[in-house]
């Protein structure tokens, strides 16, 4: 049975946010697994990448770095409630 929907958790790795891992979100789960679902999360993740992790210098970088290079999904399009 082939699954179309993971969720990322809001951990981090060696200090990378699993939201934001490229190594495992790309690498690993696409191009290893060959997983062409969705990866998604709560609009949480996103505030928990820039202000928790500290990964990113803004949230714009923060969607960059998760949202638009990962291939990450929100599952709440209410995140962004600010002008980027």
């Amino acid at each position: 049975m082939h699954r179309l929907l993971r969720r990322c958790s809001y951990n981090a790795v060696n200090s990378v946010p699993m939201c934001a891992n490229a190594a495992l979100l790309t690498g690993t789960l696409r191009d290893a697994w060959k997983f062409t679902g969705y990866v998604v999360t709560d609009c949480n993740a996103f505030d928990a990448i820039y202000s928790e992790h500290h990964y990113t210098e803004s949230l714009e970088a923060t969607i960059n770095a998760s949202y638009v290079r990962r291939g990450l999904h929100t599952m709440n399009y209410a995140l962004i409630t600010t002008d980027i």
